[in-house]
């Protein structure tokens, strides 16, 4: 996800955001989620080595901040709306800034660092428009949890059985933790 390498760059103007801040409960809950570095990390093992949509796993997690648990068809319904667009858009988006990031320190042309800015914008505005659909469509799914943090380990669980992947025991400590640590919209 773009938001981890904007925040490690910028920490301070990680909390002082674009025009994006003021659209969505969803957003707002990814950027102070995601503004801590551990799990920004996380996130991306996640991403990188267990096949997961960062948007998905903040999505289980901002559901379960909102005291809703999600079925495996409510999930299953969520990933079919937006796999197209993680497909065809996100991901390409996150390869090219990927490639250019080793071309720009190979090359040291400032042309290929501004081109990965640009690109990295780019996929930045993609994850968010995906979460604004994904609000858009989805934001009263799941039934009512009257605990946050169990309806955390039981939405990250179930995804991580969607994905066809086991997270590790560690990373889902860590996630729930993190979800009790932040205030509730």
């Amino acid at each position: 996800m773009a938001i981890a390498e904007e925040n490690e760059r910028n920490p301070k103007q990680a909390r002082g955001r674009t025009k994006m801040d003021s659209e969505g409960s969803f957003w707002k809950f990814s950027l102070a989620f995601y503004a801590d570095p551990a799990i920004a990390g996380i996130c991306i093992d996640l991403q990188d080595r267990h096949w997961s949509d960062v948007n998905v796993v903040l999505f289980v997690l901002w559901c379960a901040s909102r005291h809703r648990s999600l079925s495996p068809h409510e999930l299953e319904r969520v990933v079919a709306s937006i796999s197209g667009w993680q497909n065809d858009v996100v991901r390409p988006l996150r390869g090219v800034r990927r490639n250019l990031k080793q071309l720009a320190a190979d090359l040291a042309l400032a042309s290929i660092s501004e081109l990965r800015e640009a690109v990295k914008k780019q996929e930045l505005e993609a994850e968010h428009l995906q979460q604004s659909l994904m609000e858009a469509r989805f934001s009263d799914i799941g039934s009512p949890a009257p605990d946050r943090a169990a309806a955390a380990r039981s939405n990250v669980e179930r995804y991580a059985t969607f994905v066809g992947q086991i997270f590790p025991a560690a990373h889902i400590a860590a996630l729930v933790a993190r979800l009790q640590a932040i205030r509730p919209d």
